[in-house]
């Protein structure tokens, strides 16, 4: 089998690369399903291993290494691997306090 950690050693970060499942059939046992990371157009599942992200397309693997794992150092991954995402949660948050800011003052109008 191949030994991806091996193969991901010296790629750069959140670098992918694409196995065909005639290379890699299967993933290594420690990969398991996860719902922690960004969806992709067309994959069936995604697993981790470690600080390891693989996407199932059906006929290839799509795999990237982060640099924190999701599952053990979520914040420090929201940071840097993914500030697109955390970026997204802030800029809801904002609109989600701008609306309750403009609420409550138009409660407070209505009750003057």
């Amino acid at each position: 089998m191949i030994d991806l950690q091996v193969i991901f050693k010296d790629i750069p970060f959140n670098e992918e690369r694409k196995f065909p499942k005639k290379q890699l059939p299967e993933l290594p046992p420690c990969f398991k399903p996860t719902i922690w990371g960004q969806p992709k157009w067309g994959m069936i599942a995604q697993y981790r291993c470690e600080n390891l992200h693989a996407y199932d397309f059906g006929d290839h693997w799509l795999i990237h290494k982060d640099k924190r794992n999701p599952l053990t150092h979520p914040v420090e991954h929201l940071v840097e691997d993914a500030p697109h995402v955390l970026g997204a949660m802030v800029g809801a948050g904002l609109v989600a306090a701008g609306a309750a800011v403009a609420l409550y003052k138009k409660s407070k109008e209505k009750s003057e």
